[in-house]
């Protein structure tokens, strides 16, 4: 995230809570820091290492989405996100950098909405999604639409996609 937050924190019995807001303008990123614009409620148990938060809509250069989930440090997490993604590329390599991870499979383009889930271990989470772009692209493939599902855990990456290209239609399946 590139700025501060604004908003009321308290820090209490070992208990951090803060209800606040982004207000970053939404210009292109400087990765590894990224904009942000929107309200958000943060809870944190120092003891017990377990954080939660939410946002009803929280902007991004990337996309505009409805967040909540948790995150236990070290043992496990649960997020969703629903919502616009603007830039699925800018999204990816957000993605990346929050999880520490590289994706090894080709370059994924385009806007349009998606419905993710990130749950499981802490250090290898399930990453599931639900999508629809139009435009799409992966790697050197361009489609005018693509909607499907895509699982990716540890290593192996699993999808299907209905294409709807005026030079391709039809399903793949990876």
């Amino acid at each position: 995230v590139r700025s501060p937050v604004w908003g009321n924190f308290v820090l209490e019995n070992n208990r951090f809570t803060s209800d606040g807001e982004f207000r970053d303008g939404l210009e292109a990123p400087e990765p590894p820091r990224y904009p942000f614009r929107g309200k958000v409620r943060f809870e944190m148990d120092l003891q017990k290492r377990d954080l939660t938060f939410s946002s009803p809509d929280i902007e991004s250069s990337f996309g505009r989405v409805e967040v909540r989930g948790g995150v236990r440090i070290d043992r496990d997490m649960d997020l969703e996100i629903r919502g616009e993604i603007k830039d699925v590329k800018q999204a990816r390599a957000f993605t990346s950098l929050i999880l520490s991870r590289t994706f090894e499979f080709p370059e994924i383009r385009g806007m349009g909405t998606a419905d993710i889930k990130i749950a499981g271990d802490y250090d290898e989470p399930r990453v599931t999604a639900g999508f629809s772009c139009a435009p799409a692209g992966f790697a050197k493939f361009n489609a005018g639409a693509v909607e499907g599902t895509l699982e990716i855990l540890k290593e192996n990456v699993l999808g299907t996609f209905r294409v709807d290209d005026a030079n391709m239609k039809g399903e793949i399946e990876l």
